[in-house]
């Protein structure tokens, strides 16, 4: 089930502000290609074995913008359950999802083994955005703080057609490029760690008015 801990509020809110602050993302050598899901892949989120975890979204503006997470038991690319994220608004509008369930120092799962993060999404809407307007992003504890955070990684390689096909995609993100330096991150942010990971964000910052939902499943690393 889907909840906010009340208890982590104060942690969500200082992984929820640096979300807004680093959403330029980075130079993208990520690739776009259907694949299916290696029998050694870690997997974190399929819709059916690894389907729990806690949501927390954030928009920049309450008035105007609006962005939720579900578990919908409708659409799924290998199965009939995906993240399902909605985004309507023309401001930063994000969420996140923590797999683990954990919000302190030195918990996550230890993915240094792996050298990639593949994720597949589906993009559907009547609004549909720029690319180059969704990022995705990676949080994690850090040894001493409950906060460890990737860059933005923009999605600039996706084509529009891809964005507007309607069709299941698999995002290849090289964890080589989430890398981070800790003066890039909000006071009292760690870059990430990859022996803590723990968490995916999905977010869009459009220059107009976006009305679109987009599927996740299968978020994994390879």
């Amino acid at each position: 089930m889907i909840q906010f801990p009340l208890s982590a509020t104060s942690t969500l809110l200082a992984i929820i502000s640096v979300s807004a602050l680093i959403l330029s993302g980075c130079s993208s050598p990520l690739s776009v290609k259907s694949s299916k899901v290696s029998k050694n892949a870690k997997v974190v989120f399929d819709g059916d074995n690894y389907a729990t975890g806690v949501s927390w979204n954030q928009v920049s503006n309450e008035e105007l913008d609006s962005v939720a997470v579900v578990i919908d038991t409708t659409e799924g690319k290998d199965s009939q359950q995906s993240l399902k994220v909605s985004f309507a608004g023309d401001n930063y509008m994000g969420i996140g999802w923590n797999w683990k369930n954990l919000w302190a120092a030195a918990q996550g799962d230890d993915v240094r083994d792996y050298s990639d993060l593949k994720v597949d999404i589906k993009i559907v809407g009547q609004a549909l955005p720029n690319p180059s307007a969704i990022t995705m992003q990676l949080a994690s504890a850090a040894e001493t703080t409950p906060n460890g955070r990737s860059k933005a990684f923009a999605l600039s390689l996706l084509t529009q057609a891809m964005v507007t096909d309607g069709k299941w995609h698999t995002v290849n993100i090289p964890l080589s490029a989430l890398g981070n330096t800790k003066s890039s991150n909000a006071a009292g942010v760690e870059p990430l760690n990859l022996r803590y990971v723990r968490e995916f964000s999905v977010a869009t910052s459009p220059e107009e008015y976006v009305d679109f939902d987009i599927y996740v499943d299968n978020i994994r690393f390879e």
